[in-house]
């Protein structure tokens, strides 16, 4: 008897312990340290892709190796709340040929005020 296999996208959700909204928001990040570029202090900028209380799927012209921290500055779509926080890229996809990459990092000891912007947008746009 052949195992009939979940497609991609449904395994990837199953996996997530936090509720995700899908929708582009305007994202600014520094790189906080790269082990190969270490005080790097220029500022990117990127789209999201689609982002929990937990992490966030960015969009990049800016190659990111696992393991790399972020300063990241997320402008939340049709809101005027601006979400500062720290996170720590846990994988990376290279698309385009290596001209754009969509990336997944995850937040790293967010603010008790940053969980609950994240929390009610999250749930106004479920709503």
């Amino acid at each position: 008897m052949k195992k009939q296999l979940k497609p991609l996208d449904q395994t990837l959700q199953e996996r997530r312990k936090e509720g995700r909204i899908f929708e582009e928001n305007k994202v600014k990040f520094r790189i906080a340290s790269n082990p190969s570029q270490p005080q790097v202090s220029k500022t990117y900028y990127a789209l999201s892709r689609d982002i929990s209380v937990g992490g966030i799927r960015i969009l990049t012209e800016k190659y990111l190796p696992v393991g790399t921290k972020l300063r990241m500055e997320l402008a939340l779509l049709d809101s005027d709340k601006l979400i500062n926080v720290v996170g720590k890229v846990i994988w990376t996809n290279s698309l385009y040929d290596n001209e754009l990459y969509e990336t997944g990092v995850e937040f790293a000891g967010p603010s008790t005020k940053m969980i609950i912007d994240l929390i009610e947008h999250i749930y106004e746009k479920n709503h």
